[in-house]
């Protein structure tokens, strides 16, 4: 028996949100939901893609970027798009790249305390530390003070991409597509007002799939285990 070759199975979010719906049992496999229950879906499926990022980093939305920094400069706002600072197991938020150098220096991540207690607030170096404010934009306090124009290498968690429009993938990856397909379903089903035991089957099937997906959406490294600040 011949085995396909392909990969190209990527639901968009049109498909995910009718299945979702069959997966309820409010639509038969020949039926669309109609533009109301679309829009709802997408709106659910927007927040689902947010409490994903809530309860922890979806490594697709990780991306490695720079920051140029100014003399003199302490501080720093994100762009509109960066949920967060991805910081490691061993503290360091990013390296910090001296203009003419070959080699970069780590940068640590250290507390609001850390930072709001220093009293040498305008000494100038290279940093060695950094503060990641997280405010309706993501800021960075850096100690010391640059003291030449140089670059912050680091990886940021940008927000998800919303899901319209929804001729478009959502922005997972395809693995965790059923996992968010059945957790879209348990929305609709309480939305809908589905009988309380098919709610609870629904929820009971989305939360194993989340865990599924949430085991294997990690990196491929030796581990340890550590305390967050």
């Amino acid at each position: 028996m011949a085995v396909s070759a392909t990969t190209s199975f990527d639901p968009s979010v049109a498909t995910i949100i009718r299945r979702a719906f069959q997966v309820c049992g409010l639509l038969h496999a020949s039926q669309e939901p109609d533009g109301d229950d679309v829009s709802l879906a997408r709106d659910f499926l927007n927040m689902e893609l947010l409490e994903l990022q809530a309860e922890g980093m979806i490594l697709q939305t990780v991306e490695r970027t720079t920051k140029a920094l100014g003399s003199g400069t302490a501080e720093y706002t994100l762009d509109t798009d960066v949920f967060d600072v991805a910081i490691g197991p061993d503290n360091v938020a990013g390296t910090m790249l001296q203009s003419g150098a070959t080699t970069e220096t780590r940068v640590y991540a250290i507390s609001r305390q850390e930072y709001v207690g220093r009293t040498d607030k305008q000494s100038q170096s290279v940093p060695t530390q950094v503060y990641v404010e997280r405010q309706s934009r993501v800021k960075l306090a850096f100690w010391p003070v640059p003291n030449a124009t140089m670059t912050f290498k680091f990886a940021k968690v940008r927000l998800a991409y919303d899901t319209n429009p929804t001729s478009t993938t959502p922005d997972v990856q395809k693995r965790r597509v059923k996992a968010l397909t059945w957790a879209l379903a348990y929305d609709l089903a309480s939305a809908k007002s589905l009988p309380l035991d098919r709610a609870r089957e629904i929820r009971s099937e989305r939360d194993r799939l989340k865990a599924v997906a949430k085991m294997d959406d990690v990196e491929r490294v030796n581990g340890q285990f550590y305390l967050e600040r």
